[in-house]
């Protein structure tokens, strides 16, 4: 009831029931009409007022009616209570029990009203409604904190709950937000709906819509929320937020395109194609394995043993390389099986094609080819023979023609031919020997070829290698002889040349060399001959010997006879021999005189020198020691009083010295004498190297240098006038040979 209905009740119980006196002078009333009080305060406490005459006392009823609140429930207090102000007394305190009792409730209220039998006393407020404010709350939460549903459920259904007890209906507001899982795709989205508990309602199912989109995702969630508006009554709990998990029940079909796939062994590789059928807005694993069939890992491919294959959210295939090993064996075609598998059940299914046969189709031939490009062989060998090589294994007999053809060899004067002879090669042989028939002819010839060819029919299984061809080439074995005529040759220096005979033994029809070379000796090139260095000598077919001339060089020097040897040589094995005399020594005999002479024709030495020196001078150069020999002759000096004779003492000349001083000794022997002289020759042995100048003889003068001394015999002399003469004595102190005057 509304409070101006209450207290239009409450004043129609005044206007029944109170009668005020018109003279009254004591005025009582509550000090105001309404008054709220919290449930929890435990007594309401409402104030009177008297006024005007108070000397006595006055006496008032209150009296409790109940409006919303129950008494003995909501509050406790009599119906009636009698107040009594005492004299003097104006002011009185009327207080009401309240009672806490723990319910959510509406606001309640009940009405107090005074009246008086004293017709003094006059009512001025005559009643108060007191309302009781509810202290409870109602508190909600999510019964768990967390809820799971599968996306083909349709919804989801979270449990609210209320703690506490209500005499009234409340309301609570859910709404829900994002998480991975989005409006209105995967589920509809909830915004302040109103979730009304009726009094008795302790909790409530409520359902979230779930969306159904029929795509591969992980599992996605979003939050529910608690919310209200009515902060006296409701509250919420620690789980006011709960998370809701949609589990994907979608699942994408993973396939092969094709139940069987062939490729060429050389490839490399195999391509499959992996399907997805269903969408999906997250990746997803497939595994791709392998499983042997008549081709074998890891001979003929590399398997795969749970390879993750990865599709992204937008594709719908995945090509897929196997790797195919090239095994170079001649076989059948062989296959092997390739697979997928999953561990991933709640996103991924296998499609019927979840196995596909590969095929290797074999692309392998045996390569035949020579083992060399070129084959030779001695004509008097008989035979040549050529490998053949296979490259390549293979489990069958496989079959290579061989032929011959002509080149500058001729079947059948050089050599035995061949068309299409058949060679077969058991599976295991790898290589085979083959001899084709070399004939001798005896004919001194240069080396002939011819050639070797290889074939086939069978352009599966056997193909050529690029030695397919070979070129087989038959060395001449006869040889003519080449030596020096003699083993030794002489040439005197300015002649200019030696000539040598080189002699051929043999027949040949065709032209031969042979190198002629020099080498040093005590003769050197280029100062005593020019060398020569493989200079080729051509012999002509019919030629049978060969004069060559190896110059000598004039140097004008005296030397000894030089030598240097002379060297036959060749670099054609097949044709070409040397005879025991491949060597001959060239000697070059000297022709140079070195001019032996006095420097002068004549010296003069002082006696009492001791010695005299003498100049030997020698005309030309030499590169040896060369020897003149020197001796003496009296003149009017004699020896060995006047000088020491010399005879054939030898006086010797290095290479680089061209003169020479020799001393002679002169002998002193204190005897006057006139100037005397001897003579100084030159000699030789060596007729080929020395000769002697004009000045080959010299006179040497020895120079007295003794003198006499002449004296008185005494310093005085005495005579008799008429003696007629007076002999003084002249003495000669010294020796002397010849007649002196003073």
């Amino acid at each position: 009831m509304p409070p101006w209905c209450r207290k239009w009740v409450f004043f129609g119980v005044i206007l029944a029931l109170s009668v005020t006196p018109a003279n009254a002078q004591t005025y009582i009333g509550f000090d105001l009409s309404d008054v709220s009080v919290l449930e929890s305060a435990g007594t309401a406490t409402l104030g009177l007022t008297r006024s005007g005459v108070v000397s006595g006392e006055s006496l008032v009823t209150a009296t409790v009616t109940p409006l919303t609140a129950t008494a003995g429930t909501d509050y406790t207090s009599p119906v009636a209570t009698n107040i009594t102000f005492s004299a003097s007394e104006t002011s009185y305190n009327f207080t009401v029990s309240i009672t806490d009792d723990g319910i959510i409730e509406n606001t309640e209220s009940f009405f107090i009203q005074l009246t008086t039998t004293d017709g003094s006393i006059n009512i001025t407020q005559p009643n108060i409604t007191v309302s009781i404010t509810n202290n409870d709350k109602a508190t909600f939460s999510f019964a768990s904190s967390s809820y799971s549903v599968e996306e083909d459920t349709g919804y989801v259904t979270v449990n609210i709950t209320k703690i506490g007890t209500s005499d009234i209906s409340l309301d609570v507001k859910l709404s829900t937000n994002n998480g991975t899982a989005f409006s209105p795709v995967d589920y509809t989205a909830m915004s302040d709906n109103m979730v009304t508990f009726l009094a008795n309602e302790q909790s409530k199912l409520v359902n979230i819509t779930i969306n159904v989109d029929q795509t591969v995702e992980n599992d996605e969630d979003f939050k529910a929320l608690l919310s209200h508006t009515n902060a006296d009554q409701v509250a919420l709990g620690l789980l006011n937020t709960t998370t809701i998990t949609i589990g994907n029940d979608d699942q994408a079909t993973f396939s092969f395109a094709s139940s069987s796939y062939s490729v060429e062994e050389d490839t490399g590789y195999v391509t499959v194609n992996i399907t997805k059928i269903g969408t999906s807005d997250i990746s997803l694993d497939v595994k791709l394995s392998t499983n042997n069939g008549t081709a074998f890992s890891p001979v003929d491919y590399t398997a795969i043993s749970d390879n993750m294959v990865t599709f992204l959210a937008n594709e719908q295939s995945k090509l897929v390389n196997i790797t195919i090993n090239v095994d170079q064996t001649v076989e059948n075609d062989e296959d092997f099986k390739a697979l997928l598998s999953h561990t991933n059940a709640d996103q991924v299914a296998l499609g019927l094609l979840n196995t596909t046969t590969i095929t290797i189709g074999n692309d392998d031939q045996a390569t035949f080819s020579f083992a060399s490009s070129s084959y030779s062989v001695e004509e008097d060998t008989g035979y040549v023979t050529v490998n053949i090589t296979k490259i390549g294994t293979s489990d069958i007999s496989l079959d290579v023609k061989l032929s011959t053809n002509n080149g500058t060899a001729f079947s059948p004067v050089d050599y035995t031919a061949m068309s299409d002879n058949m060679v077969t090669f058991l599976a295991n042989e790898q290589s085979k020997l083959v001899n084709i028939t070399i004939n001798v002819d005896q004919t001194v010839e240069n080396d002939e070829d011819f050639k070797a060819l290889l074939s086939h029919t069978n352009a599966d299984q056997v193909a050529l290698g690029l030695l397919n061809t070979t070129t087989i080439t038959i060395g001449n074995d006869d040889q003519a002889t080449f030596s020096f005529a003699s083993s030794s040759y002489s040439v005197e220096e300015d002649t200019g040349y030696v000539t040598v005979n080189i002699t051929k033994i043999g027949t040949s029809d065709i032209s031969l060399d042979v190198k002629l070379s020099t080498n040093n000796g005590t003769a050197f090139s280029p100062v005593d001959y020019t060398a020569i260095s493989d200079n080729m000598v051509t012999f002509l077919a019919n030629e049978q010997s060969k004069l060559v001339n190896i110059t000598i060089n004039v140097d004008q020097t005296v030397e000894n006879d030089e030598d240097f040897k002379a060297l036959l040589s060749h670099t054609n094995a097949d044709q070409v021999a040397l005879g025991l005399l491949n060597t001959t020594t060239i000697t070059i005999g000297n022709d140079d005189q070195a001019t032996f002479s006095f420097a002068s024709s004549s010296y003069s030495v002082e006696e009492d020198t001791g010695y005299v020196t003498v100049n030997i001078t020698k005309i030309g150069t030499s590169d040896i020691s060369l020897d003149v020999k020197l001796s003496t002759n009296n003149g009017t000096a004699f020896s060995p009083v006047d000088y020491t004779a010399m005879s054939d003492n030898m006086v010797t000349f290095l290479a680089n010295e061209q003169s020479k001083l020799v001393n002679i000794t002169i002998n002193v022997d204190q005897t006057v004498e006139n100037d005397e002289d001897f003579k100084a020759l030159l000699s030789h042995t060596n007729a080929d190297q020395v000769a002697l100048g004009l000045l080959n003889t010299t006179t040497i003068t020895i120079g007295n240098d003794d003198q006499a001394t002449f004296s008185f015999a005494s310093s005085s002399y005495s005579v008799e006038e008429d003696t007629g003469y007076v002999t003084v004595n002249i003495t000669k102190i010294g020796t002397s040979d010849i007649s002196l005057d003073v």
